[in-house]
């Protein structure tokens, strides 16, 4: 039972799905209450930790884009989360990123760096998300999708007149590894 609520706790955490953080935050005290093990609830309370050290981490990565008249700050979300309270395994996933996103991964690295001397990031793609807007002759929609989708809806994108094969695909989701 506690990997299951850990998983779907750390899934909802993420996309942030959760209907109310604040029952969730109950939830671990209750668990905390009726003698779950302490190591299990001290991760699910760091984890929440987590994120709210994140929202303001990622408030002052935008500020910073916003004064460098970066347009996309607004659309940049950004997660660090300590690896000892989320650690899902050794899940690492391998995924080429569409142009648009990996122009920002030297500039996210840098600025925390220069937040956090000593640290270095590790890019969890499998546990990531994006919105695409898809602007077609029937109009226009907002696409939800995982990082994956996202690098084979890029790789559409740009070779639409072509075919792809899964071949094709699978290469495009598995080229670059950070």
């Amino acid at each position: 039972m506690c990997r299951y609520h850990k998983s779907h706790l750390t899934r909802r955490l993420i996309l942030d799905t959760s209907a109310d953080s604040e029952k969730e935050e109950n939830m671990v005290e209750w668990l905390r209450e009726v003698g779950m093990p302490a190591d299990y609830v001290n991760k699910l309370a760091r984890m929440f930790q987590d994120i709210k050290v994140s929202e303001d981490l990622n408030q002052e990565f935008q500020d910073g884009l916003k004064e460098q008249g970066n347009s996309v700050a607004d659309i940049v979300t950004l997660k660090v989360l300590n690896a000892g309270a989320w650690s899902r395994g050794s899940e690492r996933a391998i995924v080429s990123l569409p142009m648009e996103l990996e122009d920002f991964i030297p500039e996210v690295e840098e600025f925390y760096r220069r937040k956090h001397n000593g640290r270095k990031l590790q890019w969890h793609h499998h546990m990531s998300n994006g919105v695409i807007t898809f602007v077609g002759n029937i109009g226009r929609f907002d696409l939800e999708v995982t990082t994956f989708q996202m690098a084979v809806l890029f790789a559409w994108n740009q070779r639409r007149h072509d075919k792809l094969t899964l071949g094709d695909l699978r290469f495009v989701i598995s080229q670059i590894s950070y």
